[in-house]
């Protein structure tokens, strides 16, 4: 059995006013909640798709996933009635005085149980009538544009999960996405009428080179590009975050 690795959580007073919050301690991301007097800590990493747990909410005793709404025992790490097996790691916790701490090495081990897949999932089956929702996804946009424009003459265009990790060994991911916003409000693409950046960051496995980083604030370039191009543009709704 390893070592106990004491983490301290902060002060007790504080945590409790939040009934479930994401903690961070190094790359360990901790889902604490607090209810009718009880803590509870278990990863802030779900099962899933790697959503973060501490953002989602309560519903009873489970914790319920903001992506995709898996559900986890806030105590326990268990999964929801009829998916019990599917777990997430646990962690004890202690109070020294006024702090609440937790042993990191006491995570209990990560257990998957598939699920019935979601109704998303379910084939598609196009009805008859004219098309009236289209979404698509494409990296070459001056050769798709035409043809999405063919297939939905009459209807607007958005481009979703517009944008490039900071990793990317590709590109610069600043210089990417001055050249992409400029294309876009310059209307390069006159159809094209808005688009979604997914500004989050996520872990893809153990090795922290491998992670995901969209977030604007953590490029100083990429949050001046949002600036200029975008927050100070006269034809462009909206509003960008400092």
């Amino acid at each position: 059995m390893s070592e106990p690795d004491w983490q301290d959580l902060g002060a007790i007073a504080d945590l409790r006013q939040r009934s479930l919050q994401q903690i961070s301690l190094g790359r360990t991301k901790i889902a604490l909640s607090h209810q009718d007097g009880v803590f509870g800590a278990v990863s802030g990493v779900c099962n899933h798709a790697g959503g973060p747990l501490g953002e989602g909410s309560l519903e009873g005793e489970l914790i319920v996933c903001p992506w995709h709404h898996w559900k986890f025992h806030r105590v326990t790490g268990q999964g929801e009635p009829g998916y019990e097996a599917d777990q997430v790691p646990r962690y004890l916790l202690k109070a020294e005085g006024d702090r609440l701490l937790v042993d990191l090495a006491s995570a209990t081990p990560r257990k998957k149980q598939p699920h019935e897949r979601h109704a998303l999932e379910r084939p598609i089956v196009r009805d008859p009538g004219r098309l009236r929702v289209l979404g698509l996804s494409t990296t070459v946009m001056d050769a798709a544009y035409p043809r999405l424009v063919a297939m939905a003459p009459s209807k607007p265009l958005i481009v979703a999960e517009f944008g490039v990790t900071s990793r990317n060994r590709l590109c610069d991911q600043a210089d990417w996405a001055s050249a992409a916003l400029s294309d876009l409000i310059s209307l390069r693409w006159p159809k094209v009428i808005g688009f979604s950046w997914w500004n989050e960051q996520w872990e893809n496995d153990n090795r922290p080179a491998h992670d995901t980083d969209m977030r604007v604030q953590d490029n100083p370039r990429l949050a001046d590009a949002f600036r200029t191009l975008v927050g100070a543009k006269a034809n462009v709704l909206g509003r960008v975050g400092h």
